[in-house]
């Protein structure tokens, strides 16, 4: 019920509701399962991601690694 009163919020009258595939990014910058925390960094501050799907081997999705999970892994291997 929610998401029908928002859908018709935001479509506004006479339209019809935006789909997630309409406003989606396709060109995605992906990290594997394997990808060292250092292979990270470039992508989080040249190109101003703030969250990164990882894949596993089959090019599966196994998870997303945002800015803070990067920031604490970098902080865990430098007191360690």
């Amino acid at each position: 019920m929610l998401a029908a009163f928002i859908d018709r919020w935001f479509a506004g009258p006479g339209t019809s509701a935006l789909t997630v595939a309409s406003i989606m990014t396709t060109d995605v910058s992906t990290a594997s399962v394997t990808t060292s925390i250092a292979k990270l960094v470039p992508l989080f501050a040249a190109y101003g991601h703030r969250h990164i799907p990882v894949l596993d081997a089959q090019k599966k999705l196994a998870g997303m690694i945002t800015q803070a999970d990067l920031i604490r892994g970098l902080y865990r291997q430098t007191h360690a």
